[in-house]
């Protein structure tokens, strides 16, 4: 029925807007926040999800989930990545078995 239309075809089988939840915070306080988060950590205190949730809730009053904080992040251009332990903190046997894994393939690591 929605294609017995005098409309152009691509008008006639589009979706009308779909605004979705209104947003937490105004354009300003956005573009706030990601002014805030091109900086560098140390300087404003933020490098994870657990700390843009505090730093929203206590600069805004506005308290968001983890995920809609990555998704905050990812609209300001970033996105988070959790920290790869360094072959010096892992356990004496993981190098090892690391090392022989190295050997048997000849020096070409594949993870598995």
């Amino acid at each position: 029925m929605r294609l017995d239309t005098d409309e152009p075809l691509e008008q006639a089988v589009s979706d009308a807007h779909r605004s979705g939840r209104k947003r937490k915070l105004s354009e300003r306080q956005q573009e706030e926040f990601e002014q805030t988060v091109h900086e560098p950590p140390e300087k404003v205190g933020i490098d994870a999800p657990a700390l843009v949730q505090q730093y929203l809730d206590e600069t805004y009053g506005i308290e968001y989930s983890y995920p809609s904080c990555r998704r905050l992040l990812k609209e300001a251009g970033l996105s988070y990545q959790k920290p790869r332990r360094t072959a010096a903190e892992s356990e004496a046997e993981e190098q090892e078995a690391f090392r022989e894994e190295l050997k048997k393939s000849d020096g070409k690591w594949t993870p598995q």
